[in-house]
């Protein structure tokens, strides 16, 4: 691990893409620890598959790196396979602790404060459906009627899913 470590300094991506990838199969603490350091990196490829190795691994050590990413501000600058691989990572690695931020996210907001795009929203209801608890469920079943349909088609989706 110590030696594939150093190789995340390389200047190519593909080099620590690799590393990321090699690092992930093996799963070991000290791989993951070096893993959850590249959900930063700069690279989307490497992001990518450093968020999908942590929260396949259900890696807490990630935590803060991936909610910060869900529930900050860096969303709109990913693209929609960026984002799902996000929210999914925070609902693996946060489990029901994430029912209430996905909430807040996916459910409509009143008045005065802004709705998330659609699209943000729907990775929400994604994220809550591979949540296996009933809270998660009940978030889903009242964002049944959304006005957005991609919202809905993800809700009913999640719901079929969980349901398995």
């Amino acid at each position: 691990v110590p030696g594939l470590a150093e190789t995340m300094a390389h200047s190519d991506p593909a080099v620590r893409l690799a590393t990321i990838q090699t690092l992930g199969l093996l799963g070991t603490p000290g791989a993951l620890t070096v893993v959850d350091k590249a959900i930063d990196d700069p690279d989307r490829n490497v992001r990518l598959a450093a968020v999908r190795a942590a929260g396949t691994r259900g890696y807490k050590g990630a935590l803060r790196r991936v909610e910060a990413v869900v529930l900050g501000k860096t969303l709109k600058d990913m693209d929609l396979t960026e984002k799902m691989a996000f929210f999914e990572a925070y609902s693996a690695i946060a489990g029901v602790n994430a029912v209430k931020p996905l909430t807040t996210i996916l459910l409509e907001r009143g008045l005065f404060r802004m709705k998330e795009r659609p699209e943000v929203r729907a990775c929400a209801a994604m994220a809550l459906g591979r949540i296996k608890a009933p809270e998660a469920r009940e978030v889903l079943q009242q964002a049944l009627e959304d006005k957005e349909l991609v919202v809905r088609n993800a809700v009913n989706r999640a719901l079929r899913e969980a349901g398995r």
